[in-house]
């Protein structure tokens, strides 16, 4: 076991918490998004308005596999769907460790109202709307993540950082 997989809803803060990890254990961090948009030579946005969210999560599910398989150790930041198609959640604790970043709705709903130009899911949906899309998706994704190693709240860890 030589990965650390942190998981949690979109705007929860696992890319920037990852990052911090991967530094202060010395360990490359990969972003599986980002990982996605390399393999595809397209923005995420992109590959769901042209292939579709299951062509996404197949190649999503593809690459996670392919890092598993790798025997470096790293830190992986996860889409926020991630855990919550195919089996990914059981490979990744297979692999690894799976952290949970618990953010409070009402900051992911803040964040999301900042940056949701980003996301595919909620481009084009008005502010009410996204907070009830955010609620009921995240209600539904909630316990996959709750099924992972390790739960930190991500504003303890923000404490902790100051």
């Amino acid at each position: 076991m030589n990965k650390i997989f942190i998981i949690g809803y979109m705007f929860a803060g696992k890319t920037t918490y990852g990052r911090q990890l991967a530094n202060k254990l010395l360990m490359p961090f990969i972003d599986l998004d980002k990982l996605v948009e390399q393999h595809c030579e397209k923005t995420i946005q992109e590959i769901f308005e042209e292939q579709g969210e299951l062509y996404f999560r197949q190649q999503e599910h593809n690459l996670l596999i392919k890092l598993c398989e790798d025997d470096n150790p790293s830190v992986i930041s996860c889409g926020g769907g991630t855990p919550c198609f195919y089996e990914n959640l059981e490979i990744m604790k297979r692999y690894g460790k799976v952290i949970y970043l618990r953010t409070p709705l009402n900051t992911i709903i803040s964040r999301a109202k900042k940056e949701r130009q980003n996301r595919p899911v909620l481009s084009g949906i008005s502010d009410y709307e996204l907070n009830n899309f955010i609620t009921k998706h995240f209600n539904e994704r909630e316990s996959y993540y709750l099924q992972a190693d390790l739960i930190y709240d991500s504003q303890s860890i923000t404490n902790l950082q100051k």
